[in-house]
């Protein structure tokens, strides 16, 4: 279109490059990315340069670009710029691809700032490691080294900074755009305006500021990449539509499917062929969706989708392998056959892979009030139970599962973060990797103000949280750790890697465990306080054991075990004479406190046996007394139900005279002094 043909060393119009992290594929294995967030304390830049290879030609063209990279190359190339205009440039040869010609330097970012949820975690695997954290993630001193690269500068006077992706949104946020000396912030989907924005540019218009495109682009707008793109991603849906209020996918509405022939398979040979890989990612944000047209999955579209990519990858060699990325628990739920058939495809002989999904959260009042799509067809109150389904799913499929949970949602509560808790325990006996996340803002949220990371670490119930997910990630990071490295292409980085990650894995482990004894032995004293009743307390009256039987009955829903305690004279009560045990289960409201209370009790007990036997060391006995405990328990629980119904209600009978006794004493006038000045 263009026809503009210049010397390579004179610079190409337009240089497409990345953070030095996003641009590598660290030897093969972007699961091994995740290392990108380590802070630069731990990544010197020799050896960081080293670690975070990019692989490119002589001239700087890369030969496996990030995917939304390439997603904006295809998107100017089928707009009608030349190769010739454009490239994908290593951002180690920059100097090799800007000259006197360039005017556009596009830089994509997945985390300038160091401010997204890779780079928290990061930060509360170190500091509950009590390891040091200085400095920026390495990622975000990456595209720190590119925005201030000397050749940029160098030619900083015809040349328009623009940069776009995933973390813009810190850029804008923050006004760091402005100080960094970007010119132009894009925002959204590139292909139906920023061909255009770029064309603007090159013709000389004075364009700078915030662009955002909130129109998405029709599935014909899309074009395949040309570049291949790291991880072998092709992607095969766009959006979700399930409406969560913090997630960027919801920007792009209901969600819409690539077709297999002229799109995905031209991505899939692109990749193959020119990329050298052996395995393809069908990326999508809820895989077992593709062809959707609503919240409802279209089984034979996926089925379809599944086979044909499979055959085609199969046409290379019996080694080359198909996986997906992302999915929801409620699909997962709602179809399990499909799963089923999908997993004999992507894990067949027996093979394991990961898939990632966004628990974000175990309470249903906080799922109804920001994401109540993420459980639907089902309800939010069902969704502790669908996420154990799907990872129980999803495993039985040979899936290990890296499921994140957000702390610090708007208007979260104790009570939100405790049935987090609640749920975490629940998975502890799957294979998922439970990631804890710190609330970022995205989407409708940008606004809120930025996560406090270490408050959140010093309040005790949401480190208790983040503690045993972290724990719960580590021990199973140990176990799937040939999966992580398992694509790396060079066996010497592989071995050295896998090394490094047991010892890391292990020694962050062993100080987790640590730290959540101790919060354990504080918690447990703190629970015993509030769970243990104490009865016959000096001044004791018959509407105080009924006050507490009515708590009682407000516990019965939760997981709790109530202990009723005699009361036994300490420091100034020693004098007391010690409690009558028998006169106290003589009396019909006591007794029946104390019923209620060991029923409970022995409820959760045989609920919690794995817990309470867990940690045995000598199978056998561990077996005996698991059946001895479940034996006992479910016996007293019987002869106890028996005695309670044989009791009857005799508190609700004494809770309708204190009643009534007060409604009388309401009866009488009372005047009540009122500060006016306070009215």
């Amino acid at each position: 279109m263009f026809g503009v043909m210049f010397r390579h060393n004179d610079g190409y119009p337009i240089v497409l490059t990345s953070e030095i992290a996003t641009a590598s594929d660290t030897f093969g294995a972007s699961v091994v990315g995740f290392a990108s967030a380590i802070p630069e304390n731990y990544f010197r830049r020799r050896i960081a340069h080293m670690f975070f290879r990019v692989s490119s030609d002589r001239e700087g063209r890369v030969k496996r670009a990030p995917y939304g990279l390439a997603k904006v190359e295809a998107a100017l190339l089928h707009y009608g710029f030349s190769r010739s205009d454009v490239v994908i440039a290593s951002p180690y040869k920059l100097d090799r691809v800007i000259g006197p010609r360039t005017r556009i330097v596009g830089i994509y970012t997945m985390d300038a700032l160091g401010l997204s949820y890779g780079s928290g975690i990061l930060y509360w695997i170190l500091k509950l490691a009590d390891l040091p954290y200085r400095g920026l993630p390495y990622i975000a001193r990456s595209f720190m080294e590119v925005v201030e690269h000397p050749a940029i500068k160098a030619h900083k006077d015809h040349i328009k900074v623009v940069v776009g992706g995933p973390a813009t949104w810190q850029l804008v946020d923050t006004g760091a755009w402005q100080k960094l000396g970007v010119d132009v912030v894009y925002e959204g989907s590139f292909e139906n305006y920023g061909p255009v924005l770029f064309e603007r540019i090159l013709k000389g218009e004075d364009v700078r500021g915030r662009v955002v495109n909130s129109k998405p682009p029709s599935m014909e707008e899309v074009p395949t990449i040309v570049t291949p793109s790291i991880g072998g991603i092709v992607e095969v849906t766009r959006g979700c539509g399930r409406g969560c209020a913090f997630c960027t996918p919801t920007l792009n509405g209901m969600i819409s499917s690539f077709p297999f022939e002229g799109h995905i398979d031209k991505e899939i040979i692109t990749n193959i062929e020119k990329g050298g890989f052996k395995s393809i990612t069908l990326h999508s944000e809820e895989f077992f969706r593709y062809g959707a047209k609503g919240i409802d999955p279209n089984p034979d579209k996926v089925k379809e989708l599944v086979v044909k990519a499979y055959k085609l990858i199969k046409r290379y060699g019996e080694d080359y392998r198909l996986h997906t990325d992302f999915t929801t628990a409620a699909v997962v739920v709602q179809a399990p056959e499909l799963v089923k058939f999908v997993g004999e495809y992507m894990n067949e002989g027996g093979d394991w892979s990961f898939i990632e999904m966004g628990i974000e959260t175990g309470s249903p009042r906080l799922l109804n009030m920001l994401m109540a799509g993420k459980a639907k067809p089902f309800t939010p109150r069902q969704y502790p139970d669908i996420v154990e389904q799907a990872v129980g799913i999803l495993n039985d499929n040979r899936w290990v599962v890296v499921g994140t949970m957000i702390l610090n949602l708007p208007g979260e509560r104790d009570e939100d973060v405790a049935a987090s808790l609640e749920l975490l325990d629940r998975l502890r006996k799957y294979r998922i990797l439970t990631f804890p996340l710190p609330f970022i803002p995205m989407g409708a949220l940008r606004k809120r103000d930025f996560t406090v990371l270490d408050k959140m670490i010093e309040d005790p119930l949401r480190r208790e949280l983040i503690l045993k997910a972290l724990i719960k990630s580590m021990e199973e990071a140990v176990r799937s750790v040939e999966l992580i490295v398992g694509n790396m292409e060079n066996i010497v980085a592989k071995l050295i890697i896998r090394r490094i990650s047991l010892f890391a894995f292990n020694l962050v482990l062993s100080r987790y465990k640590a730290k959540l004894g101790q919060l354990g032995e504080h918690s447990a004293e703190f629970i015993r306080k509030l769970a243990s009743a104490a009865l016959n307390l000096p001044g004791e009256r018959d509407e105080d054991v009924a006050a507490s039987l009515e708590l009682l009955d407000r516990l019965r829903k939760y997981r709790i075990l109530t202990f009723p305690l005699p009361f036994i004279p300490m420091g100034a009560l020693r004098r007391r004479d010690f409690t009558v045990l028998d006169k106290m289960i003589e009396d019909p409201l006591r007794r029946e406190f104390i019923l209620k209370a060991l029923i409970k009790s022995m409820e959760e007990a045989v609920r919690s046996v794995e817990l309470i036997v867990g940690n045995m060391e000598n199978m056998v006995a561990k077996l005996i007394i698991k059946r001895i405990s479940l034996f006992a328990f479910n016996l007293v629980l019987s002869r106890y139900k028996a005695k309670l119904g044989q009791l009857g209600e005799q508190s609700a009978e004494f809770i309708r005279k204190l009643a009534s006794a007060a409604w009388d004493i309401s009866k009488s006038p009372v005047r009540i002094p009122i500060d006016e000045a306070n009215q």
